[in-house]
């Protein structure tokens, strides 16, 4: 028999959204969704099984924006690749820079950004990209 005063998967959902803002663990929000909207005999299991369906539906909508910004990322960088642009990097480790033949590299100050993502992202919105269009 369900319990719940309302469809225990639209709560999921809403207590995804808060969690996904910060603030709160996922137990806290299972045990005050369960205090305002279950009925049944045996709160503290329904508090725990709400707070691991939460952390499953958690899981998988931060994968998900993971791979969407993954995909954006990849994306500004093959804009960069044909518009000439290389990624320079250290061996063995994540940070690196874009370099122009041209324009030379994004970061004037010389070095590299400590990541990927900071030199692509970099490099996207740069001044001298700006420059070549």
């Amino acid at each position: 028999m369900n319990n719940w005063q309302k469809p225990r998967n639209e709560l999921i959902e809403t207590a995804a959204k808060i969690a996904l803002r910060g603030g709160t663990t996922t137990q806290a929000l299972a045990e005050s969704f369960t205090r305002w909207h279950y009925a049944g005999s045996r709160p503290a299991t329904a508090a725990s099984m709400f707070s691991k369906d939460l952390d499953a539906v958690i899981a998988r909508q931060r994968y998900e924006q993971m791979c969407e910004r993954m995909g954006a990322l990849n994306g500004k960088a093959a804009e960069l690749e044909a518009e000439g642009w290389r990624y320079v990097t250290v061996p063995g480790r994540d940070e690196g820079f874009w370099y122009h033949d041209r324009l030379g590299s994004v970061n004037q100050m010389g070095g590299g950004f400590e990541s990927f993502t900071q030199a692509t992202e970099a490099a996207y919105n740069s001044a001298v990209r700006t420059y070549l269009h």
